[in-house]
């Protein structure tokens, strides 16, 4: 009875912990998030998909073709299953809602597997560590935009190398999980040689020499400050350490120790691809590449409750050190954690917040005149595609103009089924002005505020089982 009570307060935690996260990611999508697709968007889903897919010329191969470097195979099924499942609506803001339910559902994965391997000993503050790093909106772009395996099997190789050298009695039960590994990683290296894409316009943003990518690959690691890159070193000592003393003692890790192990191992390489793909001049980590590189914190707080275990063998006159370690150690994370949020990320989704009402003006104004004047010579960022000469052949496209979202759809006038001399184009007072440049209805007419009246519309013919009234 007493397990079941403690299990059932656990998932009673977990559920608020997932409820805070989402609830955080959404506060975020209503308040800054834009109904207006957004730069790749136009690319990889417009062009990509729906209009071959409209065209009947879609195929199971086009799935896996390269999108810049990547091949983004989940992504285009999510895209084209949330368009079926719309009424062939394409909404922005409810694949942005899907991908913070996903990023919620990660965290309570995440929170699960700590909670099997540790215990109790940790559970609170992993659930309260995981609802921090997962709420704060560091990686915002990841939340404003609904368009966003190797690595893990190196760390797994390692890790069996070093169990065949230090467990003498098992080492033949390791070989298969090895071999297995050594397959799958050569298997992998090949078929990326196979399908690796060169983008020439990409290379630009590469590190340009070791410099730049120490440069690069430091700034990640020392996340959430990320400018300065030899905090790194202190943020990761605490899993350094670990690393060493386990290697120092020649010592079997328990399955939470290797969880942590390769999971350090694993953002560690993934920083390492970042700092050479995205590198150039020693730049700091973008704010999509930050939910991965946040498992850091967790790696290094996890690795200090390892170090005040028995088997890592501190002396007990340098325990109370240790202690003090973690929390100097915590009030960096923090202090870098709030300077990251309110200075630097918070300013960014503020100045997105604008930019993207530009992009939703000028589009629609296209949209409404099929001007294309309407779209270039634009400040960076007022118009959601680089080039406005792409972005008006898609807007024109029929198939794609029909599934556009609701936000950028110019409606035409009601007609009304009887003479009607009451309500009339643009009636309303002069210093009114026109809602969104459109024509529209109003009962200001010759006879001013006196005007009375009454308006049926003719039937309504509607492309979709809904509509909505502003």
């Amino acid at each position: 009875m007493l397990e079941q009570s403690e299990n059932r307060r656990f998932y009673l935690k977990l559920f608020a912990v997932a409820l805070v996260i989402f609830g955080a990611r959404l506060w975020l999508i209503h308040n800054f998030g834009s109904p207006v697709p957004f730069w790749d968007q136009w690319d990889a889903e417009a062009a990509g998909i729906f209009r071959r897919w409209f065209n009947n010329t879609w195929t199971f191969s086009d799935f896996f073709a390269a999108h810049n470097e990547h091949r983004i195979f989940f992504t285009r099924i999510l895209s084209l299953l949330l368009l079926v499942l719309n009424e062939r609506q394409w909404d922005p803001l409810l694949g942005m809602v899907v991908n913070a339910l996903l990023f919620s559902l990660t965290a309570v994965i995440l929170i699960i597997m700590l909670n099997n391997l540790l215990g109790k000993a940790v559970q609170n503050v992993m659930l309260l560590t995981v609802a921090l790093l997962w709420s704060v909106p560091y990686a915002w772009e990841n939340t404003l935009a609904s368009f966003q395996s190797h690595f893990i099997i190196l760390p797994l190789i390692v890790l069996k190398l070093y169990l065949i050298v230090i467990d003498a009695g098992k080492r033949v039960s390791h070989l298969p999980t090895l071999l297995v590994g050594l397959i799958i990683t050569t298997g992998s290296v090949i078929l990326i040689l196979l399908i690796l894409v060169n983008v020439p316009h990409h290379s630009v943003l590469r590190a340009g020499n070791l410099n730049e990518f120490m440069q690069a690959f430091g700034k990640a690691l020392a996340w959430p400050w990320i400018t300065p890159p030899w905090i790194s070193l202190v943020l990761y000592l605490p899993f350094l350490a670990l690393v060493f003393r386990t290697l120092w003692l020649r010592r079997k890790p328990s399955q939470a120790e290797l969880f942590v192990l390769a999971l350090g191992g694993w953002v560690i390489l993934q920083a390492a691809s970042m700092a050479y793909a995205r590198g150039v001049g020693g730049m700091a980590p973008a704010s999509r590449y930050m939910d991965i590189l946040a498992l850091g914190v967790i790696v290094n707080l996890l690795a200090f409750y390892f170090m005040a275990q028995s088997w890592y063998g501190l002396p007990n006159r340098i325990k109370p050190y240790l202690n003090t370690s973690a929390c100097l150690w915590i009030g960096l994370v923090i202090l870098g954690l709030g300077e990251l949020a309110v200075m630097d990320s918070w300013h960014a989704i503020q100045n997105r917040g604008l930019h993207y009402e530009k992009q939703l003006k000028n589009t629609r104004e296209f949209i409404r005149t099929g001007h294309l004047s309407v779209l270039q010579n634009k400040p960076f960022l007022h118009i959601p595609y680089p080039s406005a000469e792409r972005l008006a052949q898609l807007l024109a496209h029929p198939q794609l103009r029909a599934i556009l979202p609701h936000s950028l759809v110019v409606p035409p006038l009601l007609q009304s089924q009887q003479d009607n001399s009451t309500f009339v184009a643009n009636g309303f007072f002069s210093t009114t002005g026109k809602y969104q440049n459109e024509t529209t209805l109003g009962s200001y007419n010759h006879l001013g505020d006196r005007a009375v009246g009454r308006f049926e519309s003719t039937q309504i013919k509607l492309e979709r089982r809904f509509m909505e009234i502003l």
